[in-house]
């Protein structure tokens, strides 16, 4: 261990900056020059040794060349030798400059004791060099040995995969899951934890990109360290959404997507963004597909920016429930005799509340930033601070629709147009002032 990088508690001085993913352990992000670990912000050159030479990191993100074989060091390799022993979900976003399904297999991260005893590897790699395909690898030297199979090669563009290693089930059971750009959870379950094949030797190297081969054209954009999540969480941590319906622009992880298969009526897409009829009986829009089955997750941060038309009534712009309203959330700006305000509330085995009464929403452009985990509801409206509500927890995965402008089965409330909406992983409550800034 290097001196002066051992991880230490956050003290009054030393505070957790707001740029770090909600519940990270670590964080490093190369495209943005900005690095965790340790619970305090550092150095880059702290954090990776052996073959690493920084010079390979660009806006672009970490470049893996024969010349940058990387290894993690000091607080960085601390958080990695932790997370084996309580289990971990590591979460890389990566890009390519060109579809490279025939190219070599590229290790994203390694586990290993010296002498090799005992590895801990997950690999993008083509286990059929005949066709274009990319395949997700996870294996060690015992009985884990799965790959999560992505049908078609991944294109050019950002990816991202979510690996969880050594998650404790009980009973002497312990589970490792992968997600890639929000595909379903692949699960395998082995009976020993991620650290039980380093007691002999102990762990050595965490080699992070490669072992001994390059990625040429390829990038880490950036590496997260969570403690381990859930299976059905992993796709909303491989997952980033862009609808901007003003500009006619719909992304996930950056690349292009079709707006007739994230929503049920795109012809209602015009210059002042996605219409919601006033008081009509067809006026509500169902989300579909893909976008449905994150925002039914419950596991986000969304931001939706929409113009308010009425300084009356109700305007209903998010509902997500099941069928019979036991489970979802809710997002509205409430009529006269409640001020006009902005609220989400979230219920099923508990309920939360979350209101932003600073002032009356009335017509206008209004952006408004939400943070919902089964641990607590966080909202910030038009920049203002930060209301939250952590008075229960409580799932809501069994969630089965969502509709913007009213709610499922009846008519849609008042006329808006909803113009933009984002989807990330949950970040830090001290961004959502930012993210709901207009």
């Amino acid at each position: 261990m290097m001196p002066g990088v051992a991880a230490q508690p956050l003290t009054r001085r030393q505070v957790r900056p707001g740029w770090v993913p909600r519940d990270a352990i670590a964080f490093l992000d190369f495209v943005n020059g900005r690095y965790f670990a340790g619970s305090a912000q550092r150095a880059i050159a702290t954090l990776l040794g052996g073959g690493f030479d920084a010079a390979y990191i660009t806006a672009d993100g970490m470049q893996i060349t024969t010349d940058n074989l990387p290894t993690a060091d000091g607080a960085l390799f601390n958080d990695f030798e932790a997370g084996l022993s309580a289990g971990m979900t590591i979460v890389f976003e990566f890009s390519q400059t060109t579809n490279s399904a025939f190219s070599n297999s590229h290790f994203l991260i390694s586990f290993e004791d010296m002498p090799e005893a005992w590895i801990l590897q997950v690999e993008r790699v083509n286990l059929n060099r005949n066709t274009p395909n990319d395949d997700f690898y996870v294996a060690d030297f015992g009985d884990l040995d799965f790959s999560d199979h992505v049908a078609e090669a991944l294109a050019s563009g950002t990816n991202r995969l979510a690996v969880t290693l050594g998650r404790d089930l009980g009973g002497g059971t312990w589970q490792c899951a992968v997600s890639i750009n929000g595909s379903t959870s692949l699960t395998a379950d082995v009976a020993y934890s991620a650290a039980d094949g380093f007691a002999t030797n102990g762990l050595s190297v965490v080699r992070i990109g490669g072992r001994f081969d390059a990625w040429p054209d390829g990038y880490i954009r950036s590496i997260t360290l969570y403690p381990a999540q859930d299976p059905a969480y992993l796709p909303a941590l491989t997952q980033e959404w862009s609808l901007d319906f003003i500009n006619e622009v719909y992304t996930l992880n950056g690349s292009a997507v079709i707006l007739a298969d994230i929503i049920n009526k795109p012809e209602r897409v015009g210059a002042s963004g996605l219409e919601i009829l006033d008081n009509d009986a067809d006026g509500i829009v169902s989300v579909i597909g893909d976008f449905l089955a994150v925002l039914t997750l419950g596991n986000w941060t969304l931001s939706l920016e929409y113009e308010e038309l009425t300084s009356s009534g109700r305007t209903v712009l998010l509902s997500i429930n099941d069928s019979d309203f036991s489970v979802g959330l809710d997002l509205e700006r409430h009529g006269v005799e409640r001020g006009l305000d902005i609220g989400v509330e979230d219920f099923g085995d508990g309920f939360r509340h979350v209101e932003d009464t600073s002032t009356a929403h009335g017509p206008g452009v209004h952006k408004i930033a939400i943070t919902r985990l089964d641990a607590r509801l966080s909202m910030s409206v038009d920049g203002n601070a930060v209301a939250g509500d952590d008075s229960s927890a409580f799932a809501i995965s069994t969630a089965a629709f969502a509709t913007l402008g009213g709610y499922l089965g009846e008519s849609s409330q008042n006329r808006c147009f909803i113009r933009k909406i984002t989807l990330t992983a949950p970040v830090a409550n001290s961004l959502l002032p930012s993210l709901s800034a207009l």
